[in-house]
Order: C-alpha cells, then sequence, then structure tokens
C-alpha cells in the first residue's frame, strides 16, 4: 500500500501551507492561532487523509524530562503503524524524533522535500532544511498503513 501518493503529497504540502506561520503553542492546533509539533503531524496527517481527526487530548509538555528520546518515539509507534528506518535515509512523509541538549527530547516534525516541517518552541510552524537539522535527529519513523491503531489520546501521557 502506497500511503504517500502524489495526490497525498500534494495534500500535505497544501496543509502545511496553510499552517505555516501559525504560533507556537501547546497542547493544540488552531490555524494561527498556535500549534505544537506533535499536533502539526496529527494536523498534516489528517488534512492529507492519513489519519481520522481524533484529538491528543491533555499530554504533557514535559517529554524533555524523560530520557532520551525513546519516549515520544514510543509514543508515535504506539498509535501509528510505523517502522524505523535509518535517519541517514528520510523519504517524504517520514516523521523524525530530535533529541535537544543534554540527550533529552521534546521535538518532532516531518520530513519533506529536504525540508523538516514542525513548530518550534517559542516560534511558529516553519519550514527548515533538513541538513541543518539532521545532526539532531534521532530516530526516523514510517508510515507503512494509514489510520491509527491504539486511540491517540494515549500519546503523550506524562
Amino acid at each position: 500500500m502506497m500511503i504517500f501518493t502524489d495526490e497525498t503529497k500534494e495534500k500535505m504540502r497544501a496543509s502545511f501551507g496553510r499552517w505555516h506561520g501559525t504560533p507556537h503553542h501547546d497542547r493544540t492546533s488552531v490555524i494561527g492561532r498556535g500549534c505544537d509539533c506533535v499536533n502539526l503531524i496529527r494536523v498534516i496527517y489528517h488534512e492529507a487523509g492519513i489519519v481520522d481527526d481524533r484529538s491528543l487530548g491533555g499530554y504533557s509538555t514535559t517529554l524533555g524530562t524523560w530520557k532520551e528520546s525513546d519516549q515520544l518515539k514510543g509514543a508515535f509507534q504506539s498509535v501509528l503503524f510505523t517502522t524505523e528506518h535509518p535517519v541517514d535515509e528520510p523519504e517524504f512523509g517520514d516523521m523524525i524524533v530530535f533529541k535537544n541538549g543534554g540527550g533529552l527530547s521534546a521535538h518532532c516534525g516531518l520530513y519533506a522535500d529536504g525540508l523538516v516541517w514542525h513548530s518550534l518552541a517559542k516560534r511558529c510552524v516553519t519550514a527548515s532544511p533538513w541538513k541543518h537539522w539532521r545532526h539532531k535527529a534521532d530516530s526516523l519513523l514510517r508510515l507503512t498503513r494509514t489510520g491509527y491503531k491504539a486511540d491517540p489520546k494515549s500519546l503523550l501521557r506524562g
């Protein structure tokens, strides 16, 4: 099953274009008002028809206090159908979990067209060159099928 067809990619690009510039705001996804990195992935996948529209519910915004980036990666793996791939081999639509200072992680984004689409804390939804973020990439997850395998409200319990 091919998830990222030309049509799906165009829907994702259009979705990102609508969200681009939206200020960063934890636990929300309202175009022009606020969006965090996890919700950005959810809304782009939803608007492209990859997952249905479900709320993430309340979740911890202290992901950076968990050791390494395994917690965030594991959260995605628990609710989405994914396989892990080497970070040097990104493909359109892959989810990337980044390590922050001290090996902690509280950030993720989508790879597309040589860019990382993400919502940067204290900034906004933006696209950054992959080459500038590659060194911070800790995990790369690729969807293997559409839909959720578990309720996404369980995604980020902290």
